[in-house]
């Protein structure tokens, strides 16, 4: 039968060292992702994969966003919505920018996820964010507020993202 439930999202930053203790990487995620997909989407249920950290430059314990999600399709993974976490970061070594200070970095993450979603042969995969806003070492709210509404406005003219929430 059918189920309440809209959808799952599965592991949070799977491309963080932090977070795939196992080593397994995208392969490992994927079948992770078949399975759960084969489990539930008879049910209704939509699976939201990737929950990728994007980051705007390679760092230790970081997998790109991109190269993990080209890792997902080698391995064939089967989900219904990519979920991406979009923070404003600059686009140096670092890939972090002063918190507070703008959307820096963005823009430039979303069009590289949909770079790979194109390169992929998938283009026209819905993106949903669970996370977007400002670091947790932002200032108050107040200087939040405008940096937020900035990006939200832009997901909102992206018809390819269909979901949003902000966890600043």
């Amino acid at each position: 039968g059918a189920s309440n439930i809209f959808g799952v999202e599965l592991w949070n930053e799977p491309n963080l060292a932090l977070d795939d203790t196992r080593n397994e990487g995208a392969a490992g995620y994927s079948a992770l992702l078949n399975a759960i997909y084969s489990a539930v989407h008879p049910l209704g249920v939509k699976v939201l994969a990737g929950v990728l950290a994007v980051q705007a430059a390679a760092v230790a314990g970081v997998v790109l966003a991109e190269t993990f999600l080209a890792g997902m399709f080698t391995a064939a993974a089967e989900y219904d919505y990519l979920d991406c976490h979009f923070y404003p970061r600059g686009t140096g070594t670092t890939g972090t920018s002063a918190p507070g200070t703008g959307v820096t970095g963005f823009d430039q993450s979303i069009k590289r996820i949909k770079d790979q979603l194109l390169a992929s042969g998938a283009p026209n995969t819905p993106i949903f964010t669970s996370e977007f806003g400002m670091q947790n070492a932002s200032p108050d709210e107040r200087r939040q507020a405008q940096p937020i509404a900035l990006m939200l406005g832009r997901m909102l003219r992206d018809p390819q993202i269909v979901g949003a929430c902000n966890n600043g």
